[in-house]
């Protein structure tokens, strides 16, 4: 079964382009949307995981576009497409993504699109507070202050870690069941 992608481009040429390299390859079916509204609608109603994102619509669509994607699928694959003669911006709220030239390859946008993403920030060393059930629970607490959340709970192995919040032990521990299912 073919994958998901989501081109989101201006450029009727370029979406047909696009289309027909990409559907060629079997690998794919290809959503073309023009702009964030739809982006977002189909890519939550098809599952999408990979997105392409035209810079021709201008750096601060393409930074909406992509953060608005992320927040309803965050592990989406996100692609810049822009013209060979184009330096893009760092989007550096988007990482990782990857830069794919307009006169792409098939060759060199394959493996572009199976190169593994990896995203400085979670390289970094583990969080002290998360390997304290007592300093995660505090930390937890702070954040529920600071958002006004109702509760805010870790699971580890699908059962609850740490917890604060205003719920009952009882409920808390449904809501932890309910979300690790």
């Amino acid at each position: 079964m073919p994958a998901d992608l989501l081109v989101v481009t201006a450029s009727n040429s370029f979406a047909d382009s696009v289309r027909r390299t990409m559907e060629e390859t079997k690998l794919y079916r290809v959503h073309v949307v023009n702009n964030k509204a739809t982006a977002i609608v189909r890519a939550d109603e098809a599952g999408i995981s990979l997105a392409m994102i035209d810079l021709s619509l201008g750096e601060e669509w393409v930074q909406e576009i992509g953060k608005s994607l992320r927040t309803i699928r965050p592990g989406m694959n996100l692609i810049i497409i822009c013209d060979d003669n184009q330096t893009p911006p760092a989007f550096d709220s988007l990482r990782p993504w990857v830069l794919v030239r307009k006169s792409f390859d098939m060759t060199d946008f394959m493996d572009a699109i199976n190169r593994p993403q990896t995203d400085s920030a979670t390289n970094t060393t583990p969080l002290a507070w998360l390997s304290d059930e007592t300093k995660a629970a505090q930390h937890l607490t702070r954040l529920t202050l600071e958002s006004s959340a109702q509760a805010a709970l870790i699971t580890r192995n699908n059962a609850m870690w740490a917890y604060a919040g205003g719920l009952s032990q009882e409920a808390a521990k449904e809501v932890a069941h309910t979300v690790t299912r």
